[in-house]
């Protein structure tokens, strides 16, 4: 079964974000909500990172969005947040497909 376009974009934003934080990918998905639409698609919040890394929230998340490349998105820093808002091509292209096949 293939997952839905948007929980298809959740999970690349998880691993990408796994990756680079050194963490299991069912950890960080399970962080990952829906952002604030001013900020984007997707939210992770680095407050539990902030006592491994001896850090700030707010750096974390910019270090962290500064290394994190995952096509079809862009990946800001917003605070303590790691945001990810999706390219309206491909993420549209993907859904419309989608739609048409069911």
């Amino acid at each position: 079964m293939t997952l839905p376009v948007y929980e298809r974009y959740r999970l690349a934003f998880a691993t990408a974000l796994a990756a680079a934080a050194g963490l299991k990918v069912e950890d960080v998905l399970a962080q990952v909500k829906a952002a604030e639409p001013a900020h984007g698609d997707l939210a992770f919040p680095t407050f539990g990172l902030a006592k491994t890394l001896k850090k700030s929230p707010p750096a974390i998340a910019a270090s962290l969005a500064a290394e994190l490349r995952v096509e079809g998105m862009q990946v800001l820093a917003a605070g303590p947040y790691v945001n990810a808002r999706f390219s309206p091509s491909p993420f549209g292209d993907e859904v419309i497909a989608s739609a048409r096949d069911q």
